[in-house]
């Protein structure tokens, strides 16, 4: 009998009873207040056998599990990404025996952030320091660079379950600290860059989707003081470092394809925001094959400024009149360059978030 448990770190899985001759099976736990889901992180024990995801149509991003495969991590091992093929009783994949981790995408651990801290520190072009600390007293980082006189803010992760993201801020982050690159330098000349990897903590460590440890959505209580603790802290972060630009970096969980979700916001200033968008889109596109601008979120209107207004892109540029760029990373493959041995990788992400360096600066004006 395969025993299925949620993940020591980051995990999320409801073990539930097998059917009669049918596969070991896990479900979703919703988030506290929001209910979302689709974030799992599960482990298994046992022998070989098919593992049954239950409730997939229930889960937030239900057409994601189409093209959604699985990352795989056995005991003593590294990640890899196995298939997930559909079947009469929701998504499946295939157990190899033992013990084994396994996650919607691959998990940006707290060691994995603690190393990258650790890392930048030891570089000494960064500076690696915290905003303070969530309601359940985990760190929120900030790591500054540069000397600029244009204030440049990046968070990652205001929904904890959005790994990519994760590792796509890593990416910046290693880049923006290297001596020899040209582009860095003249990024760090040009501004003062201030990353937060991760945004929310409480959520990314409990497991969580998209809310906090208080069942909250940081990315939708911007507009609401006192709502947020986290969203709180990074308000008054940037209120007391007002920003050139933001840069949010999430996860899309059914669109194959990364892209740009415009939050342009209200006159005055918006034309100058638009220019700024397009000159970070077309600046993207040269730097990596991976992104396009021409495929975006088929909203079936345009979204309003003042529902966009909660969320963090839509308030700086309403509020602050920054422009303000959420940028969405997929969680399976890339559609156009799709990678059928690894999908949507770590090293993708950390990839693209390199390509931000050039972006950034050209945004910047």
């Amino acid at each position: 009998m395969i025993v299925i448990r949620p993940a020591p770190e980051d995990g999320n899985g409801l073990p539930l009873p097998a059917a009669a001759e049918g596969p070991a099976a896990f479900g979703l736990r919703p988030d506290p207040g929001t209910g979302s889901a689709q974030w799992f992180h599960i482990r298994a024990e046992g022998p070989a056998g098919d593992i049954l995801l239950a409730g997939a149509d229930a889960s937030s991003y239900p057409a994601g599990w189409r093209h959604q495969g699985v990352a795989m991590r056995p005991r003593g091992g590294r990640w890899r990404r196995i298939p997930m093929r559909p079947s009469a009783a929701g998504p499946c994949f295939r157990h190899a025996g033992g013990r084994a981790d396994y996650a919607l995408t691959v998990p940006h651990t707290a060691a994995d952030l603690e190393r990258l801290l650790r890392a930048l520190a030891a570089a000494g072009v960064a500076e690696v320091g915290s905003l303070g600390r969530s309601p359940q007293g985990r760190d929120i980082s900030r790591v500054a660079a540069g000397t600029g006189a244009l204030p440049v803010w990046v968070l990652a992760r205001q929904h904890g379950g959005e790994p990519p993201a994760g590792w796509c801020a890593e990416g910046l982050l290693r880049r923006l600290a290297n001596r020899s690159d040209p582009a860095a330098a003249a990024l760090r000349a040009r501004a003062r860059v201030f990353v937060v990897p991760l945004a929310n903590p409480d959520g990314a460590r409990l497991g969580n989707l998209r809310a906090n440890a208080a069942g909250v959505d940081p990315n939708r209580s911007w507009a609401c003081p006192g709502a947020c603790a986290e969203v709180e802290t990074l308000r008054a972060a940037m209120l007391g470092r007002r920003p050139a630009l933001v840069l949010d970096l999430h996860t899309d969980f059914e669109l194959p394809y990364p892209y740009l979700d415009p939050a342009d916001g209200p006159p005055p200033g918006r034309a100058a925001r638009i220019a700024a968008r397009a000159r970070f889109e077309a600046a993207l596109a040269d730097a990596t094959p991976d992104f396009q601008s021409e495929r975006r979120y088929p909203y079936a209107a345009p979204p309003d400024p003042a529902d966009q207004a909660h969320q963090c892109a839509g308030w700086v540029a309403a509020e602050l009149g920054a422009a303000a760029l959420t940028l969405e990373l997929p969680s399976g493959d890339h559609d156009l360059r799709p990678d059928p041995a690894q999908g949507w990788s770590p090293a993708r992400s950390m990839a693209l978030g390199a390509a931000l360096v050039p972006a950034i600066l050209a945004a910047l004006g």
